[in-house]
């Protein structure tokens, strides 16, 4: 139900009649986190009594503009060793979560609505709809009902959280839910109106307002648009990620980044610069390895896509977790026929051997067959050869055979990269219902 705090005034007994009468002087609400709430009080006395009260929470019924932004922020501690490893802590395993939305207010008496509520509540909870999460609805929904029948799998409802009817930015209903099942929502409050036509239901949040993110704009020929950012009280971890492709335990990403043209890699040595600026310095590292990190665009189309990548979110806990992600690039350039059976094949030269040579940082490799489906495998060696004709070639040990023959042209093959999200804070854009993009970026980790 909530938490509520109250003052209360005096209490009098005034007569026992057999029952006891009291007056109670005034009670103040000094707080509530809910937007209705029943409360038992209770005496040592043994005198016990019902109290109910009504508050009234700030709904933003004004659909957003396409452009909404989710924003999921976790907090996760580092600390990496000389060898590249990481010891990972998440301190916040349930994200902040925010919306950023930029709503159509059509008149000036609409724009003159939404400053009078931000004068007198911009401090207060909000009940803020998640509009990409939301059911259209046709079914008769009528007063007096405690249960709505709907799929609610792929949505953020809650138990003792909220939900909301929506025909119109004037024609809606703020619902508390008591508990939420698969196909049914269970309300602690009946409906109070009757419902019928086309309308949508979804969940809601209640949400306090970055007063540095809030901004009314008003046009010459009187529309206007209300910009606002707002931050979750009722966080919520969303359980139940299922990786389609697995690989030593760990989700396999086997789609490759959806870049405007390029994918951006940065490599950045863990380096000390000793400069006292009087002329020659000294640059010096105790790591092993450089950091490196890579961007990569993700792109959910429909409900449950949307939903399911948001479950993997939550799965990583920030930069907690960690995911395979192959490089899709030829890497590796085969020489000659694997046979279904080899653990060894030969590839062009082009320095791996040398230059990287086998190390915990690279010691994985992705057969990637152009009808979708993916071989794993681990590098056991990476060696100069020469071969029959005298020419160099780099041989690559495998920890286990294909199981099939694969020819010069069959796959790509490429680096299979253990990754980390390389910051807590992940975004994304609605730029149509029930399709988003998510720009991020993956670091590189040790085994």
């Amino acid at each position: 139900m909530g938490v509520a705090k109250i003052q209360v005034g005096t209490i009098e007994g005034l007569y026992q009649d057999p029952i006891v009468h009291i007056d109670v002087g005034a009670v103040e609400i000094i707080y509530s986190e809910t937007a209705a709430w029943d409360a038992s009080i209770v005496c040592t006395s043994s005198i016990s009594a019902t109290l109910s009260y009504q508050v009234s929470v700030p709904v933003l019924a004004m659909p957003p503009l396409l452009g909404v932004e989710e924003i999921f922020e976790w907090n996760t501690d580092i600390t990496r060793s000389k060898d590249g490893s990481e010891q990972r802590m998440s301190v916040r395993q349930v994200p902040r979560f925010g919306l950023k939305y930029r709503c159509y207010l059509q008149d000036e008496q609409t724009q003159g609505y939404y400053e009078s509520r931000l004068f007198g509540d911009q401090a207060d909870r909000w009940a803020v709809p998640i509009w990409s999460e939301y059911t259209e609805y046709a079914a008769t929904i009528s007063a007096g009902s405690t249960t709505i029948s709907l799929d609610t799998t792929e949505a953020g409802y809650q138990d003792l959280g909220y939900a909301l009817i929506w025909q119109s930015p004037t024609e809606y209903e703020l619902l508390s839910v008591t508990s939420v099942d698969a196909a049914q929502l269970n309300l602690s409050i009946s409906v109070q109106s009757t419902w019928t036509g086309s309308k949508v239901i979804l969940p809601v949040r209640i949400c306090f307002i970055k007063p540095s993110e809030t901004q009314l704009e008003s046009l010459a020929d009187g529309n206007g648009y209300l910009s606002a950012t707002f931050v979750a009280t009722d966080n919520d971890f969303i359980s139940g990620y299922s990786a389609p492709t697995t690989y030593n335990g760990l989700p396999v990403l086997t789609t490759a980044t959806l870049e405007d043209g390029k994918q951006d890699f940065a490599i950045r040595g863990d380096v000390e610069v000793n400069d006292h600026g009087l002329g020659l310095y000294d640059i010096r590292s105790d790591s092993e390895f450089n950091i490196h990190t890579q961007s990569h665009m993700f792109r959910n189309i429909g409900k449950d896509n949307c939903w399911e990548f948001k479950q993997f979110l939550h799965s990583l806990y920030g930069r907690l977790g960690t995911v395979w992600i192959p490089t899709f690039k030829e890497d590796l350039v085969q020489i000659g026929t694997i046979g279904s059976s080899s653990t060894q094949f030969s590839v062009e030269p082009i320095g791996w051997e040398y230059y990287a040579q086998l190390n915990d940082m690279r010691a994985h490799l992705a057969f990637v067959f152009p009808d979708g489906s993916f071989l794993f495998r681990e590098i056991l060696g990476i060696d100069a050869a020469v071969d029959s004709a005298g020419a160099n070639e780099t041989d690559i040990t495998i920890d286990s055979a294909l199981g099939q023959t694969v020819r010069p042209g069959d796959c790509e093959i490429c680096f299979l990269d253990k990754c980390r999200l390389t910051e807590d804070v992940v975004t994304l854009l609605y730029d149509e219902p029930f399709r988003h993009y998510c720009k991020t970026s993956f670091t590189r980790v040790v085994e």
